[in-house]
């Protein structure tokens, strides 16, 4: 099975794990404070504990995702040959005009064009 980003998806970061770094951002912070004995050990356990819980529910969160982009194509791919793949790998005019495109698309064979 391919990846789903070779075919052109994207995975959006979701909203539970970026709030899920900065409780990361904030429990290292005061394990730090707590290890040179700025603050007490509570204020950086609490977080933590946070940080464990959003992490599953992250994970839950981006299997459903990643499920979904792996079922979007799971066909073989047909690579270009010979000049057609000489010319999208160093040609540099090919490659400013395709830049919006994914990279499996530059490098295949689309279907339509058999």
């Amino acid at each position: 099975m391919y990846c789903g980003t070779l075919n052109g998806a994207t995975i959006v970061a979701i909203m539970v794990g970026k709030a899920k770094m900065w409780a990361l951002a904030i429990a290292t912070i005061l394990g730090y404070m707590h290890y040179f004995s700025i603050c007490n050990q509570m204020f950086g356990i609490v977080p933590s504990v946070v940080v464990i819980m959003m992490q599953v529910i992250v994970l839950f969160g981006y299997g459903k995702k990643i499920k979904k982009v792996n079922q979007v194509k799971n066909e073989k791919a047909k690579f270009k040959k010979g000049k057609e793949l000489a010319d999208a790998l160093f040609n540099t005019e090919y490659y400013l005009n395709t830049l919006d495109l994914p990279i499996l698309e530059k490098l295949t064979i689309s279907p339509n064009r058999h």
